[in-house]
Order: C-alpha cells, then structure tokens, then sequence
C-alpha cells in the first residue's frame, strides 16, 4: 500500500497551513518485541483544554469547537477518551523516549464481527475524515508543540512497524499546558480509507485481537524544550459503572456501532495495557513494549483501579463508508511547477488503482486559488516546458497531449481551491484516454505509462494569467 503523508506548518496556534504531500513504498515484514516492561505515567496538574478544529480543506482554525459541531457526515468510529489525570512523558527533561514514535493499538469491527457487535457494524471500510489527539506540553512557548501522527492499518500490538500507511504531521500547536484537538480532513484528498478488522492485509474478524487490531502512533515533533506527551485514557473503571477487577471492559462505547458511554468517556474496542517505543532515546529504557501500570485512575462512576488503559484517541469517518482502492494514491510525482497566486504550488495526484482493467482512478488538483477554473490533460510522453507563453510555471508532458475539457471536465475550484476528475464517477474512461486530436484517444495497457497535469487560472500582479500544477506518472498494471 502507498503511504500519503500530510504535513501541516507552523504559522502560530490557530493558523495551519498545508506544505506537501508524498508517498513511499510499503515497509519490510516488521518484527516483534518480546519482554513487557512497566513504564510510569505522570499525573497532570491541569485539566486538559478543547484548542478547537483545524479544517485542512479552507486553511481555518475554529478553536474551542469540535469537528461533529460542523455538520458533516461522520460517525465516530474508535474512541478511546476516558481521561485518566496521567499522561505518558514521551519527551523532554522527564521523558525516557526523546524523539521516539510511540505505537499504540485498537480496534475497527467490520461486517462480520460477531463479538460484541453482531448486526451493528454496516461497513468493513472507514473512510477516515478527521481525528482528535490529547496531550501536555509544557515548555512555556506559546505555538511550539507539534505532532506526527501514523495510522496502521493492519497492526499486531507491540510489533515494530516504522512506516504507517498514512502519516499526518501537525505543528505550531498549543503548548505550555494540556490540550484536546480535533484535525479535520473533510472534502480534502487527505481522507484515507482504513480497513475494518486487521485491514487489507488480514480482512474478516479472526476474534483475536493480535489479527484484528489496527495500529497509530505518535512522534514528538515540536520545537519545545519542556516535558510533552500523549494523555493516558481509556480505564474501563472510568467507563463502565459495573466493572470490576477481572471482568471484560466494556469497549467500543461511545462509537456509531458501539452505543452511549454510561460515563465520562469511552474505552477503545481491542485497546490493550500495552504500547510500543521505537528509538532514537535519550535515556532509559530501551526501545521495548511497556504497561501503562503504576498510576491508580479515578473515573467518574466511582470506581478506583488502574486494570490497563492506551492513549487518548479518537478517530472519525465519513458514514459511506468506502474501499481502500477509493483514497489509495497511485502514481508518482514528478516535474515541479512554481509558486501560484496562494504562495504555494499547485499539486496533483492520482488516487484509486493502477490496474489498467479497473478503471478506477481520480484526479485531485489541491492548492490552487479559490474560485477559478481549471482543466486537467495528459500524455504518453514526459516533458519539460518552463513558463510557455503568457502561462505561468511548467509543461511536464510533451508529444500528443490531450485534455479533459469535454463536458462537466471543466471545472471551478470552488472555495476549497480544489478540483477532482474520478472515472469511478463516470466522467472519463481510461479505456479512452485523450490524444492531441480531437476524438483520438488510446487505452491505459499494462507496462505503459500516462501523464498527468492540471492546468488552471491564475491571475497574479507580476504578470501571467495561468499555472500548472506538477505533474504525476501512473504506470498501469
């Protein structure tokens, strides 16, 4: 699977600005770590504060404001949110794993889950459209705490993994204290599709948790010299009024498929008293998988233990579901353009699959300026044409380029300064992909190649009336 990686500027708290995304080849069969060791949670002196929601689609911040508050179509699909007053010290001067990814695990039932959620669960895809995290930083800089955040979407708790299928890393957040916040990735090309049940590589519930479980992961990723990490949440005693020591935990709550919390929060579905540090370290102890123990949670339906706990998370997605083929990036990027009348470049990518027989791949162009319109074309040949005529930035294709400027292919780029061509939707074939001449086209066949570009408006006060986007080779299968 391709890994999509979004990767958000520090502009300050409360303004985030996009940069760029990437992606890289799946990892190497990942080992496991044997030996649990027991690590100390640290408990907060300050209650933890919501900063608000960070749209990526319009470069906005709502503070104080969680993203179920904008009306848009999701469910939440994994909550892990039962505060414990601890948080784990993942850097600075009390944190024993500077710089570490820390990999924690949960769990995302599908259709034929039969345990505790038989009939419930409608899908075994979750298109994933936003996310909340919780954590302290303590250095007294306001702006300076940051996070990179992986998804897993098969995962086997405490099993070495360094390179998550998608990765978002957020920086210039709100430091000097403990913060809730939501990062909201809806009608933008960052949504990611996450298998139900251990995922594309081990579809169907297998009722083991080590075979059913996805895995995320956190990296300190901040500029910030004080103590900083992830808050500990999830203790069953603070989520389920009648737990006691030896039962079954009462996970899933708080979900679409799972119900209400009869408490203060919920407890994720397959979460486990476990989680993984991988170096680089600054101190003890190694890189191993650790206990959330020696810390005694008081949770508000009255119960005191600590049984086992994982950190807070919490993990939204659009309620039609989807299959992975609909958010996978295909393709490669190639050729840079330059800079448009947002101060960014225009990017375009290639989702869905490279299969030539599938017909299933979706144009996204995204940094664009608003309100505009906009054409994708393409190639069988790679090209390079700096600033051609009164156009801005550069031509990646040459030889018979063809456009997609038939009808309902023009497009406006809205507010979002976005646009999108899917032939999953109809509005173009790659059995019939365009040629310079009009009504020429040729088929997408296995071993060859197509580019693709996007052009578009773009007045600016130096001069010029248009831009490019970069371009992107998909090589068919």
């Amino acid at each position: 699977m391709n890994r999509l990686s979004i990767l958000l500027a520090p502009l300050g708290f409360g303004l985030l600005a996009p940069l760029s995304a990437q992606t890289t080849s799946a990892p190497a069969p990942a080992p496991a770590v044997s030996g649990l060791a027991q690590q100390v949670p640290v408990p907060v002196s300050v209650a933890a504060k919501h900063a608000g929601t960070y749209h990526v689609a319009t470069g906005t911040w709502t503070r104080r404001s969680n993203v179920q508050a904008f009306g848009v179509n999701n469910d939440v699909i994994y909550a892990n949110t039962a505060q414990s007053g601890y948080y784990y010290p993942a850097v600075g001067p009390l944190g024993s794993a500077s710089l570490a990814t820390i990999i924690d695990e949960g769990g995302l039932p599908g259709t034929s889950n039969l345990t505790p959620f038989a009939g419930t669960v409608d899908r075994d895809g979750y298109r994933v459209n936003a996310f909340e995290i919780a954590y302290c930083d303590f250095d007294p800089t306001p702006g300076v705490a940051g996070w990179e955040i992986g998804f897993f979407d098969s995962y086997s708790p405490c099993t070495i993994d360094l390179t998550p299928d998608y990765l978002v890393s957020v920086t210039g957040l709100p430091s000097n204290g403990c913060w809730i916040l939501n990062i909201d990735l809806t009608n933008t090309a960052e949504e990611f599709c996450i298998g139900a049940d251990g995922g594309e590589t081990d579809p169907g519930w297998n009722n083991d948790p080590d075979r059913d479980s996805f895995g995320w992961s956190h990296r300190y990723v901040g500029t910030g010299v004080g103590a900083a990490g992830f808050l500990i949440a999830g203790d069953p005693a603070a989520t389920d009024p009648g737990w006691m020591p030896g039962m079954i935990p009462n996970q899933g709550n708080g979900t679409y498929y799972g119900g209400a919390s009869p408490c203060a929060g919920s407890t994720g579905y397959l979460t486990q008293d476990q989680f993984l540090t991988v170096g680089p370290f600054s101190g003890t102890p190694m890189p191993g998988c650790f206990f959330f123990g020696s810390y005694q949670g008081s949770g508000t339906c009255g119960q005191l233990s600590s049984p086992f706990a994982s950190f807070y998370f919490q993990v939204f997605a659009d309620d039609a579901g989807c299959t992975p083929a609909d958010v996978q990036g295909v393709g490669v990027s190639y050729c840079d353009s330059t800079q448009n009348s947002t101060g960014d470049m225009g990017r375009i990518r290639a989702l869905g699959s490279e299969e030539a027989a599938a017909d299933y791949v979706r144009l996204v162009a995204d940094r664009l300026p608003a309100n505009e319109i906009g054409f994708f074309f393409t190639s069988e040949t790679a090209g390079f044409s700096p600033t051609p005529g009164t156009h801005l930035g550069n031509v990646c294709v040459a030889g018979n380029i063809g456009r997609f400027n038939g009808v309902n292919q023009v497009l406006s780029t809205a507010a979002a300064g976005r646009i999108e061509l899917g032939s999953m939707d109809g509005l173009w074939d790659t059995t019939q992909i365009p040629r310079s001449q009009a009504g020429n086209t040729y088929p997408a066949m296995a071993g060859s190649t197509s580019y693709f570009q996007c052009w578009f408006r773009d007045v600016q006060p130096t001069g010029g009336a248009s831009n490019f986007t970069n371009g992107v080779a998909v090589t068919w299968e």
